[in-house]
């Protein structure tokens, strides 16, 4: 497997050598860094990594050096992931991802997680040159197309208040080739003029059956919208009461929920079940 690998990379790089990088959509300032801190665009970047991880040039220039889900070294495969910090925060990032597998009995999933939380996509990315399109997980996460060696997308953007990203491959069956990345990011929260979110919004029950509670909400500037499992933006019933918002449940379908709360330009993502 690692010499078929090694194969691939080689053929990749030759082709790849012929096209520009695509636009990143919104941000260009590349993080390079495997480990340690960085200083890109004056934002300090504190790379770390977990389980399996390693760099890649597969798809370069679009994607790389990021390498997670594989060990060159065994040609093995298990989770892993990297986590980038960033301070101060930034308003934004864009990811580049390739090299996604389902084939051969062999699978994995590329999740992504916004200041500590899992953070589900609600749309794919842009097709790139070196393979086929990803497709997106019903939670929101990325999935080689059905029988794909490898797949991926470019200009997956990210905006809000954004303190810290992890990029975690998880094996689902067998031992695929890992999933490899680029990581672009914009500017800073205090080099644009903006304030970082003071507010705290607590939400219960979790699981709820009939009412769901965000509490400490700001008193202007709100606005809230609940995604279900298709990533379809659901009507929203609800009342409000002094610093609270009360969202009626028992509506919906029973399942899990992605709930968006976006306030003076920032962002949260929180998974929510009704039951």
């Amino acid at each position: 497997m690692k010499a078929i690998y090694k194969l691939r990379t080689l053929l990749i790089l030759l082709v790849s050598a012929y096209f520009l990088p695509s636009a990143q959509s919104q941000c260009f300032k590349k993080v390079t860094a495997i480990t340690g801190t960085q200083v890109v665009g004056g934002v300090e970047v504190t790379v770390t990594s977990n389980g399996f991880t390693g760099t890649s040039l597969y798809c370069s220039p679009l994607t790389g050096p990021y390498h997670v889900g594989y060990d060159w070294d065994s040609s093995d495969c298990a989770d892993g992931s990297f986590t980038f910090e960033f301070s101060p925060s930034i308003t934004a990032l864009t990811l580049n991802i390739s090299g996604i597998t389902d084939s051969l009995g062999s699978v994995e999933e590329v999740l992504i997680l916004i200041n500590g939380q899992h953070y589900p996509l609600l749309s794919e990315g842009v097709i790139n040159s070196c393979e086929p399109l990803a497709v997106l997980t019903p939670e929101g996460n990325i999935k080689a197309c059905l029988g794909c060696g490898w797949s991926g997308w470019s200009e997956t953007t990210i905006t809000g208040s954004i303190s810290s990203l992890t990029v975690k491959d998880s094996v689902i069956m067998n031992c695929p080739d890992g999933a490899v990345f680029s990581l672009f990011i914009c500017d800073s929260i205090s080099s644009v003029g903006h304030e970082i979110n003071q507010y705290h919004v607590r939400i219960f029950p979790n699981p709820s059956s009939q009412q769901l509670i965000l509490d400490n909400i700001p008193a202007e500037g709100l606005h809230v919208s609940l995604i279900n499992s298709l990533g379809q933006e659901m009507p929203l019933v609800y009342s409000k009461a002094a610093d609270k918002l009360i969202l009626n449940t028992g509506i919906y379908p029973k399942g899990v929920y992605h709930l968006r709360i976006m306030h003076l330009g920032t962002v949260e993502s929180r998974t929510v079940i009704f039951n």
